[in-house]
């Protein structure tokens, strides 16, 4: 009797342990897959390989790593596209039971191209995560390394016939529903990242500055042939003149910008400054209690 409910006893732990290595799978797989659809939605809402204003005008040899990769990448939305559709297609196989095998392995070489391309580019951001998921994407392959051999190597490309499938709502609705929902989720919100940016960010020439109503001896840039101010994504902030380059950041509040600079540009680091409605012209104070006005004009991006 005892030797039974040892056995009985061993059968549940045994049935536990496997149950618990089932769920660790499916969570490691749907976050690869939720991760993969993530990718693919921001590179068709050309969100992901975006460059700064201020890098189309500096020299390549000027340009770090992760510029030149990124610049290489967001040339163009249809290569974008590819990649983001090469993404989707990974994460939506991978899901379904009939054909993960085959979107763990799409997402095994997508990864190997990621890890290499963070590495090699500089992109410290991203190499931590992605070197993660690759790794989690590995061990997902490795129950099929079994099949794997004897597909490429004992059957020389055939497969043994399996049994069908019967569908049912966790291996064809669920996965369905997820991928539907994450989706929409993920356009939604880069939509809504798009929309809620400042108008302002973008490229615009400088013809004229004046402090305390004097005005100021503008030249060209350390990259730019003529003086050139820029509002970047993520808040950054550009100036280029006098063959230099003053970065810093900005914050919009309507028409009203803060601009901080992280190198002085003759004594100054603050500006607090009010955008007129046609949007030439910048006026307002400095941190020495200075006043300043900028003509701008905005440069409209060239058709590619």
């Amino acid at each position: 009797m005892s030797i039974h409910l040892a056995l009985s006893t061993i059968k549940m732990q045994m049935k536990l342990i496997s149950n618990i290595k089932s769920v660790i799978y499916h969570l490691g797989l749907y976050y690869i897959s939720y991760t993969l659809i993530l990718f693919a939605t921001s590179k068709f809402m050309a969100v992901q390989f975006r460059v700064r204003n201020f890098v189309n005008h500096t020299p390549l040899e000027e340009l770090n790593n992760m510029q030149i990769a990124w610049a290489f990448f967001g040339r163009s939305y249809n290569y974008n596209l590819f990649l983001g559709v090469s993404e989707f297609i990974a994460a939506s196989l991978m899901v379904f039971k009939k054909t993960r095998l085959i979107g763990l392995i799409l997402a095994a070489g997508i990864y190997t191209n990621v890890v290499l391309i963070d590495y090699e580019y500089d992109v410290v951001a991203a190499a931590g995560h992605a070197t993660f998921e690759y790794i989690i994407v590995l061990l997902l392959l490795t129950p099929y390394l079994k099949s794997l051999k004897i597909f490429f190597w004992d059957n020389s490309g055939h497969w043994e016939k399996q049994d069908k499938t019967k569908y049912n709502f966790t291996s064809l609705l669920l996965p369905i529903i997820f991928i539907v929902f994450f989706t929409g989720w993920g356009i939604n919100s880069l939509n809504n990242f798009l929309l809620s940016e400042d108008k302002i960010i973008g490229s615009y020439s400088i013809s004229n500055l004046k402090l305390n109503g004097n005005k100021q001896n503008l030249g060209a840039g350390k990259y730019t042939k003529a003086p050139m101010l820029y509002f970047e994504f993520g808040n950054g902030f550009v100036l280029s003149s006098n063959d230099s380059s003053y970065n810093g950041s900005y914050e919009q509040k309507d028409n009203r910008i803060l601009i901080k600079l992280d190198k002085p540009y003759n004594n100054l680091k603050f500006l607090d400054l009010t955008l007129s409605h046609d949007e030439k012209t910048l006026k307002g104070s400095t941190d020495y209690g200075k006043t300043i006005e900028i003509s701008i004009a905005r440069i409209h991006k060239k058709n590619k």
